[in-house]
């Protein structure tokens, strides 16, 4: 898949869990805001087909000080 079309894919469905390889699964949602309270938005990087990093959208990681 093309760096633009993941982006489109994530913007239309606003959550995608892409497969990045070696088994790895990635969420990737369209904005922030779709990230739990505890959680912040940040750029979420995964390979395309064209793109080696391509800015697919966010991914939400714990807040420093949200955690256990």
């Amino acid at each position: 898949m093309t760096c633009a079309a993941a982006n489109a894919l994530v913007q239309q469905r606003g959550e995608v869990v892409f497969d990045t390889g070696n088994g790895q699964l990635t969420r990737v949602v369209s904005n922030p805001s779709l990230c739990s309270a505890a959680d912040g938005g940040v750029p979420r990087w995964i390979p395309s087909q064209d793109q080696s990093q391509c800015l697919a959208g966010y991914g939400c990681e714990e807040r420093e000080g949200h955690g256990n």
